[in-house]
């Protein structure tokens, strides 16, 4: 069987594990491993698995014992690997500081490029709803000439306490508001990148990410 049989026997050309936060240099809050539990779990129904995000902005960047960044991509890409998923299976998009940027270097970067349509967006049931708006968004885009297949999987909250959820989940929402206000009327990819890079704080030149800086409990959510 050639390799574009077994390619259009597979379910999803790519798993997108949204990102979460790191703890280490292989290590991730319950929650996001739960994330990457159920992308092993489903391994076998899709030509790749798209690790995202470099860091958040609401914390400084991790660094490992040799001092070079710690990365969200790379450390959930290496979780994958340890838990047998082979490292060709793997894509990186390593750019990102928040879950717009996830979807839309996802796209610019990887899947646009690569042809790959049909996608399975997992991430945890307090970040979903924010998440499936964004992406439903930026896949759609103008130009669209890919046509998106988008599904969606929702995880459990593992190892979220019930006071952080209810912070995070406050937080979820003012920010689904935000987004659809701000975005309403962007159409295509050109507009959005434009703000992208010239508006948001964290990928504008000099941006003011101070507005970032969380409580200690806030950061435990990151």
């Amino acid at each position: 069987m050639s390799q574009d049989q077994k390619s259009q026997e597979l379910k999803y050309d790519a798993i997108i594990i949204l990102s979460g936060g790191i703890r280490g240099e292989n290590s991730v809050p319950l929650w996001v491993q739960t994330r990457i539990d159920k992308a092993v779990e489903l391994q076998n129904q899709t030509k790749y698995i798209i690790t995202t995000s470099a860091a958040t902005p609401h914390k400084a960047l991790p660094l490992n014992e040799s001092g070079q960044p710690l990365y969200d991509a790379t450390v959930m890409a290496n979780i994958l690997i340890e838990q047998g998923v082979p490292k060709e299976k793997i894509l990186l998009e390593q750019f990102s500081k928040d879950t717009i940027a996830n979807a839309v270097f996802t796209r610019l970067l990887i899947t646009d490029h690569l042809k790959l349509k049909k996608l399975l967006v997992i991430t945890s049931d307090f970040h979903m709803p924010r998440s499936k708006i964004i992406c439903d968004k930026v896949f759609n885009l103008n130009p669209n000439t890919m046509n998106y297949q988008l599904e969606f999987l929702t995880t459990e909250n593992t190892g979220m306490p019930e006071d952080m959820l209810a912070i995070r989940t406050k937080k979820e929402q003012q920010r689904i508001e935000m987004f659809q206000t701000d975005h309403k009327d962007r159409a295509t990819l050109q507009e959005f990148q434009k703000w992208l890079f010239t508006e948001h704080e964290s990928y504008k030149a000099k941006g003011d990410t101070s507005k970032y800086v969380l409580t200690a409990q806030d950061s435990d959510s990151y």
